[in-house]
C-alpha cells in the first residue's frame, strides 16, 4: 500500500511540477539557439537579455512552485476535508509522514538536477566544454589532495544534503501540524510558528556568539587550531559528522511533533 501511495504522490507532483521543468529546458534551449546569432548589436543584446531574464525567472519559479506544492500536498491531504478519506487508508500516520517527506525530497532533488541540466543546455558547446574541463580539474585536485578521504567526504556531503532537505520539510510539517491545533486561522498560526522558531534560533545564535566573544580569552582557540592543522582530514570528518548528527536530531524532533499531533491531536477542518 505504501508503494502505491508513494506512486500516487509522485504522479500528483508530476502533473504540477513537470510543465514548469519542461519550460525551463525549453527556455535554456532557446537561449542556446539565440547565442548562435551572437552579434555586437542592440537587438541581440535585448533578445539575449530577455531570454536570460525569462530563464532566471523560470528557475526561481520552479523552486518556489516545488516548495509550495510540497506544503499544499501535506496540508490538504492530512489536515483539510481530504483527511477524512486519507485516514481511511490502511496506512499509519508514520507512513503518511514519511511518504510525504520522501516524495517532497525526491521532487526537490529532481528540481536541482533539472536546474543543473538546464545550465548544461544553455552553455552547450565551447562554454560547456570549458566548464567540464574546469570541473574535471577541480575533482582531480580534490582526489589527489584528499586521497582515500575524498570518497568519504562526498558520501558525507550527500548524506548531509539529503538530511537537510528532510529536516527542512519536516520542520514545515511540524509547523503545519502545530498550526492545525488552533480552531481558527490555522495557516496563519502555522506561518507564525515557523517565524517564531526562526527568531528563537537567531536569538540563540546571537547569545552564543556574544558568550563566545565575551569569553574569547578563556577559549583555547590556539589548541583547536593546532588540532585542526595536525588532523586536517579528520577535522573535516568531524565537521560533517557533527552536522549530520544534529540535522538527524532535528529531523527526529520535527517528525515526532508531527506524528504526535496526527496521532493524538488531529482536528480536521
Amino acid at each position: 500500500m505504501c508503494n502505491k501511495l508513494y506512486k500516487h504522490e509522485m504522479l500528483s507532483y508530476l502533473r504540477k511540477w513537470l510543465p514548469i521543468e519542461i519550460i525551463i529546458l525549453c527556455v535554456a534551449l532557446l537561449g542556446r539557439f539565440v547565442q548562435f546569432f551572437e552579434a555586437d548589436t542592440t537587438a541581440y543584446d535585448v533578445i539575449f537579455g530577455s531570454t536570460m531574464f525569462f530563464y532566471g525567472t523560470a528557475i526561481i519559479v520552479s523552486f518556489v512552485l516545488t516548495f509550495v506544492v510540497c506544503i499544499k500536498r501535506f496540508h490538504n491531504n492530512l489536515f483539510t476535508g481530504e483527511g477524512y478519506l486519507t485516514f481511511t487508508l490502511p496506512v499509519t500516520p508514520a507512513q503518511h509522514i514519511l511518504i510525504k517527506a520522501c516524495a517532497a525530497v525526491t521532487v526537490t532533488l529532481s528540481t536541482i538536477i533539472i536546474a543543473v541540466l538546464s545550465v548544461g543546455v544553455l552553455t552547450a558547446g565551447e562554454v560547456f566544454t570549458e566548464i567540464l574541463k574546469a570541473a574535471a580539474y577541480l575533482f582531480k585536485e580534490f582526489f589527489e589532495a584528499c586521497n582515500a578521504h575524498s570518497v568519504l567526504y562526498i558520501a558525507e556531503f550527500l548524506i548531509l544534503l539529503i538530511l537537510s532537505l528532510f529536516s527542512g520539510m519536516l520542520l514545515i510539517y511540524a509547523c503545519i501540524a502545530l498550526g492545525q491545533t488552533f480552531n481558527k486561522n490555522r495557516v496563519g498560526w502555522a506561518i507564525a510558528i515557523y517565524f517564531i522558531y526562526y527568531f528563537i534560533g537567531r536569538i540563540i545564535t546571537t547569545i552564543l556568539t556574544t558568550v563566545l566573544s565575551v569569553n574569547y580569552d578563556s577559549i583555547p582557540f590556539e589548541k583547536i587550531a593546532r588540532f585542526i592543522e595536525k588532523n586536517t582530514f579528520g577535522s573535516v570528518h568531524i565537521f560533517f559528522g557533527v552536522n549530520i548528527i544534529f540535522t538527524f536530531i532535528g529531523c527526529a524532533i520535527f517528525y515526532l511533533i508531527t506524528h504526535f499531533i496526527i496521532k493524538k491531536k488531529l482536528n480536521l477542518e
